[in-house]
């Protein structure tokens, strides 16, 4: 009877050695699993910031890649318009001073075929004295204001001094009409800068 006993005892003891070892293999797969699926809901979370991250970034340099692409569009329009507008202002320049030269041209001819005589004022002769002769100033008022007539070719050389300057001061014009233009240009294209590049 105490040997059937202790046969029973001892499967007894086995048994529940055996279901502690189960229990505890249980538990550590379960530990095991849990610890599993926390990484991976960390590791998951950590992956969503990160990508949300790159997300932003990667807009914030798409939005920076736009704005200045669209700089560089407003520069290369302003450029463009530039261009085109000196182009359109030596064509009216060119015409101005070409047109200056036809008119002296004429002018020249003129002078040479007697069809046009230049006539300046003068001081009628003095005498010894210092003062005008009698019949010089009686012939004056009679005639009226003095005059003397000067030859073509220095005529045409004073003419020619005088077309020289108005050429200059249409060049000059020219210069600071289209400074002005593009300090203009500058400042609006600055304007949209600050605006966005909406051009509003």
């Amino acid at each position: 009877m105490n040997g059937f006993g202790s046969a029973i005892a001892a499967a007894t003891g086995q048994r529940l050695v055996w279901g502690l070892i189960a229990v505890l293999m249980l538990l550590a797969a379960a530990c095991g699993l849990t610890g599993y699926l926390v990484y991976d809901y960390m590791d998951n979370a950590r992956t969503a910031d990160v990508a949300k991250v790159q997300g932003t970034l990667d807009k914030l340099l798409l939005d920076q890649a736009n704005a200045a692409l669209d700089d560089t569009r407003q520069v290369r329009a302003a450029e463009h318009e530039s261009v085109s507008d000196m182009a359109r202002a030596m064509v009216d320049l060119k015409k101005v001073i070409n047109d200056g030269q036809q008119r002296q041209k004429k002018f020249e001819g003129d002078l040479r075929s007697g069809a046009i005589r230049v006539f300046v004022p003068v001081v009628p002769a003095r005498t010894a004295a210092g003062s005008p002769g009698a019949a010089d100033a009686t012939g004056a008022a009679a005639a009226g204001e003095a005059r003397a007539e000067l030859a073509p070719a220095f005529a045409s050389a004073l003419d020619g001094i005088t077309a020289d300057g108005d050429a200059y001061i249409e060049e000059l014009n020219f210069c600071i009409d289209r400074y002005n233009a593009e300090r203009q240009r500058a400042a609006e294209l600055e304007r949209r800068r600050a605006a966005g590049g909406t051009g509003r």
